[in-house]
């Protein structure tokens, strides 16, 4: 292309040039026929419309190229979308990426207005309101794509949280849905891990007050010293393969308690004799706990129970210590799942914290999960030492445990 002579329009050279067999063939084309439909230069004669590859094709087939000049009046850009949309079968993502395009030079030529001001109820991915200049742009662009503003606005979050997957999209190996889902992902993920920072930071400040380890407990926990612990409160997982971990569990504890403190540990009722001898390979064996679970019960097939409570296992390293008097019974207030299928209420923690933890003692959970017991440690005005493997479960404690005052 002589560039020499023209320079092409910038919303003209956001279209592909064709290559390969379809060049070749206007290529030909022209050669036998010549040049049916004139090239489009603006009103100056020097800037580049329409008609790249017919120029390029020209010159290969040795043809004279034919101009047209476009009317000072024209608008350049609704031409050149509008030439090439009905030349080209787009896609909705290809439309909508081609009008994100365009989108800064409509904005140039749309008269400047005062931007809206930005709500403050507004929680989830906080941004001004876009001024009306701004929103006149985006129904422009998107009515002269033919596309719509929802679907500009999804091309939008791809650009700005998925920018690798612009290509994709616009040559049609992707979705603009597919594009945008995993835009929306990372855009989460990124608010997440930018909370996550702040809240480690705040964590960071309360000193001592709590510890969390993404790790196995039985690698994070092996520097503790030992009879340094004055609570164990924990829920391990329950299914068959995770039962060897409460003898993992009582050996730590025999090591890291105190003399005379409590390993409190919620279990399921299926395995509950397996979990004692493995509990009592090191610890002593003192009560179980009943947990009354008000509300719908699971059912349990087999011996066909209708669960209405479970077992809360109190072993101590020794002689249990001296404590008041208390019954064996704590109640759910009810479920709280919002963050994990197995997130355990905090609030019967709290009772039994306060029973069996001296006030400041510092209480571990091996197994934390989205942090439950850990909300119920500080809150009660106790430290706290956690262990998670699970990535999720270990962000979403520190969190919960970094928005607590």
């Amino acid at each position: 292309m002589p560039k020499a002579r023209f320079s092409v329009h910038p919303i003209a050279d956001k279209f592909a040039l064709i290559d390969g067999d379809e060049f070749d063939e206007l290529v030909e084309s022209i050669r036998t026929s010549g040049l049916r439909e004139p090239i489009k230069l603006d009103h100056t004669g020097t800037i580049l419309v329409d008609g790249r590859n017919r120029l390029r094709a020209c010159e290969q087939a040795s043809v004279e190229p034919k101009f047209e000049h476009l009317p000072e009046s024209t608008d350049l850009v609704a031409y050149i979308i509008d030439v090439n949309i009905h030349r080209r079968h787009l896609t909705t993502g290809q439309r909508a990426m081609l009008a994100l395009d365009i989108l800064p030079a409509i904005e140039e030529q749309a008269p400047v207005g005062r931007p809206s001001k930005t709500p403050a109820d507004r929680q989830e991915f906080p941004k001004p309101k876009p001024s009306r200049r701004e929103r006149e742009s985006t129904h422009k662009a998107a009515k002269l794509t033919g596309t719509s503003g929802r679907a500009l606005g999804r091309a939008k979050r791809v650009a700005e949280h998925a920018p690798d997957l612009v290509e994709e999209v616009k040559s049609g190996q992707r979705s603009l849905d597919d594009a945008h889902s995993e835009a929306s992902k990372r855009q989460k993920k990124a608010k997440f891990l930018k909370d996550l920072e702040q809240y480690q930071a705040e964590a960071n400040k309360k000193g001592d007050q709590f510890v969390l380890h993404h790790a196995d407990f039985r690698d994070a926990l092996a520097d503790l010293e030992p009879g340094s612990v004055d609570a164990i409160i924990t829920d391990p997982p329950y299914p068959d393969e995770f039962l060897p971990l409460w003898g993992d569990l009582a050996e730590v504890a025999a090591r890291v308690l105190r003399p005379g403190a409590p390993l409190i540990a919620w279990s399921g009722q299926f395995r509950l004799r397996q979990v004692l001898n493995y509990l009592c390979e090191h610890l002593t064996y003192q009560w179980t706990i009943c947990l009354d679970l008000p509300g719908n019960n699971a059912r349990f097939r087999g011996p066909n129970m209708i669960q209405t409570w479970k077992p809360i296992i109190i072993c101590t390293a020794g002689q249990w210590g001296p404590h008041d008097w208390f019954q064996d019974r704590v109640t759910s207030p009810g479920k709280d799942q919002a963050l994990y299928e197995w997130q355990q209420n905090p609030d019967p923690a709290v009772d039994l914290i306060e029973r069996y933890v001296p006030l400041g003692g510092l209480i571990v959970d091996p197994f934390m999960g989205v942090g439950s017991f850990g909300v119920a440690a500080l809150s009660s005005g106790r430290r706290f030492i956690g262990c998670e493997v699970h990535e999720y479960r270990y962000n979403q404690s520190l969190l919960r445990l970094g928005r607590l005052p």
